[in-house]
């Protein structure tokens, strides 16, 4: 799992409460994720396939191939997470 520290100090966090779903499989792409606390359940069906702890990023794929979401991310606790759009995305 790469890690992305770099965005560690970057004040426009979103903030999800435990069980509250980020984005569901099938949603338009919007952003990737860095995880800056917390935890992420990536979810396909009722399956956990990956849970993504501080540090971790999720939804990169969407960014690459410009297809809708493949899965869903809930979050597994409170989380403070790091929204990369695609001119971010670009940049990395």
């Amino acid at each position: 799992m790469a890690k992305f520290d770099m965005f560690r100090n970057q004040t426009d966090f979103q903030t999800f409460a435990s069980g509250e779903t980020i984005f569901r499989q099938g949603d338009p792409r919007t952003f990737m994720f860095v995880v800056n606390e917390g935890e992420v359940e990536i979810r396909l069906g009722d399956k956990i396939v990956e849970v993504v702890e501080p540090g971790g990023i999720f939804g990169e794929m969407a960014m690459i191939d410009g297809q809708p979401r493949t899965a869903t991310a809930i979050a597994r606790s409170d989380c403070k997470l790091f929204p990369v759009d695609q001119k971010r995305f670009q940049f990395l």
